[in-house]
C-alpha cells in the first residue's frame, strides 16, 4: 500500500529573512524525527490490545515494546537531503520504507 503524506514541518533555526535559511537539508532534518515517530505509533506491536477472559468480567491489557522495531535512516541525495527511511519489525509484513522529499 502507498501513501502520500504532507507534513507541516516546525520552524528551526528560522531568520527574519529566511524561514529555511538551511535549505532542503534543513527541511529534511526537521521532517526526519516526525516521520520516525510516525513509523513507530505504525507499528502494531506497540498498541495494546484489550482482551476479556471469560471466566471474569474484567478486562485486561497486554502490550508490547516499541523495542521490537528498528529503524534505519539513509540519506539518498546529499544535496537535497532526500531520505529513506526503512522500519523492520519483527514480523516481515509490518516491514515500512518512507522515502522523504522536500517540496
Amino acid at each position: 500500500t502507498r501513501h502520500s503524506i504532507q507534513l507541516l514541518l516546525p520552524l528551526i533555526g528560522a531568520t527574519e529573512l529566511d524561514d529555511w535559511p538551511g535549505g532542503t537539508n534543513q527541511m529534511m532534518e526537521a521532517a526526519s524525527p516526525l516521520v520516525q515517530n510516525m513509523l513507530k505509533l505504525m507499528d502494531p506491536t506497540s498498541i495494546s490490545v484489550a482482551t476479556t477472559e471469560s471466566t471474569s468480567s474484567s478486562s485486561s491489557s497486554s502490550s508490547s515494546s516499541a523495542a521490537s522495531l528498528d529503524i534505519q535512516e539513509s540519506i539518498i541525495e546529499p544535496n537535497d537531503g532526500i531520505r529513506g527511511i526503512f522500519s523492520q519489525a519483527t514480523n516481515p509484513i509490518d516491514d515500512t520504507c518512507v522515502v522523504l522529499l522536500p517540496s
